[in-house]
């Protein structure tokens, strides 16, 4: 009876292993797909499922214990955040509280998972060929628009969400273009590159429009330095006859003369001088997780006209004017920086185990890259690595933490890369 009772629960472990591979194949496709149903139900299965294998089959967590202990903390001191304002919260609120949460607790599943490590050959191809989906979606819209200079591509999302998340998708395809021998993979990931590139342009976002054609390069180098100065003189001469044509139009925003830029600008400055105040009025704990409109409503009384108080959600639009860079500054949902943010919101503390966390997240990423194990496939590492710092350098121009979209995709690839149960399954011998 004891061993049928093994028996069965191995089978049953064995199960739910194939299913959370089976699961891990296809969250490329999910993370393509718009809206959020099919991801959140993709994540929060596979986070199920692998508690579910590690309380039944007893199994040991492989993972830097400081990065363990240092997630526990900021969720810790995001939930006593969310805490505070238990008597106020909105439903946006509590959507990106659960989501932050959720994403951590899905990056610590993927890290557990038993992957074939011939299996990460196929991540970022899986990433680079879907990516396609969203960037075909934002073409279309932008046509739509009849591709005005004047027009910013929202991709079912803000354009700030969406240019980090098809950001992180087309980080993929540089990394197959350099590194996966197949030709018909890297013709596919440059297809990719290209159409999720000019979709980007239509963002209008400047930070990935500026550090897409740098990883490129980077990586370039890396791989071969002649052919990495080859593409650098390539990519200068159509940088040269893009502000020299017609083509200049659609990257006015990098203009600082231009109104619209420029007002965004002075707008971010009151923002970021809102955040002195609330820093001194609430060091220690912050003023509750994603608050930052709540609080500046009950400052700010001219902004009932625009701002629905009880679900903060915009009325009508703040005329665009300098006497009204202030009020602009008091309806803003966010500080546009990670570090004002964690600091304003979840206190000293929060900050802390937020830096703390990333610094450890990087130092991990770096020990994984230079794994020998891995010599002959390093895809995913170097796509984790470029997708750390993607998220971290627009961390200090926007709130990205608060990106449910970009959360699912950065901790995918963050897991994925921290992953230290991979293992080679070795061929049957004959008669075995």
């Amino acid at each position: 009876m004891g061993e049928t009772m093994v028996k069965i629960k191995g089978m049953f472990l064995e199960g739910l292993r194939l299913f959370q591979n089976f699961i891990l194949i296809m969250l490329p496709y999910a993370l393509s797909k718009a809206g959020n149903h099919s991801r959140n139900t993709t994540i929060v299965t596979l986070v199920a499922v692998t508690f579910l294998f590690i309380i039944i089959g007893k199994r040991k967590i492989e993972l830097d214990k400081k990065l363990i202990i240092l997630g526990a903390v900021y969720i810790l001191t995001t939930s006593l955040s969310f805490w505070s304002i238990r008597d106020s919260y909105n439903s946006e609120q509590l959507k990106t509280y659960t989501g932050v949460i959720i994403y951590m607790l899905f990056a610590f599943s993927v890290t557990q998972i038993e992957i074939d490590k011939r299996l990460y050959r196929w991540f970022p191809i899986l990433i680079s060929i879907f990516s396609l989906s969203p960037a075909y979606r934002a073409l279309l819209e932008w046509h739509q628009n009849g591709f005005s200079m004047d027009y910013r591509i929202f991709g079912d999302s803000w354009p700030s969400v969406f240019c980090m998340e098809l950001g992180m998708m087309v980080l993929a395809s540089i990394v197959v273009i350099f590194y996966e021998k197949q030709k018909i993979f890297k013709i596919i990931s440059s297809i990719a590159l290209v159409i999720g590139f000019i979709a980007i342009v239509g963002i209008q976002a400047r930070i990935a429009i500026a550090m897409i054609p740098l990883f490129f390069i980077l990586i370039a180098v890396s791989k071969n330095l002649k052919i990495g100065v080859k593409l650098g003189i390539v990519l200068l001469v159509c940088l040269l006859v893009i502000v020299s044509t017609d083509f200049e139009k659609y990257f006015k925003r990098f203009d600082s003369e231009d109104p619209g830029g420029s007002y965004s600008n002075q707008i971010r400055v009151e923002i970021y001088k809102r955040s002195k105040e609330l820093i001194r009025e609430n060091a220690v704990l912050g003023i509750g997780f994603y608050n930052l409109r709540g609080v500046n409503l009950r400052d700010e009384p001219r902004l009932q006209e625009y701002v629905d108080i009880e679900t903060l959600g915009i009325v009508k639009e703040i005329p665009g004017t300098q006497e009204n860079l202030k009020l602009w500054s008091y309806s803003a949902t966010h500080l546009h920086n990670n570090i004002l943010e964690t600091l304003v919101t979840q206190g000293v503390l929060g900050l802390i185990s937020y830096v703390c966390f990333l610094f450890f997240v990087l130092v991990n990423l770096l020990k994984n890259l230079r794994n020998k194990d891995f010599s002959e496939n390093r895809e995913i590492f170097v796509l984790a690595f470029i997708a750390f710092l993607y998220i971290t350098i627009d961390g200090i121009i926007d709130t990205n933490i608060y990106m449910i979209k970009v959360n699912q995709a950065f901790f995918f690839m963050m897991g994925l890369a921290l992953n230290k149960r991979f293992f080679v399954r070795k061929p049957e011998k004959d008669g075995e």
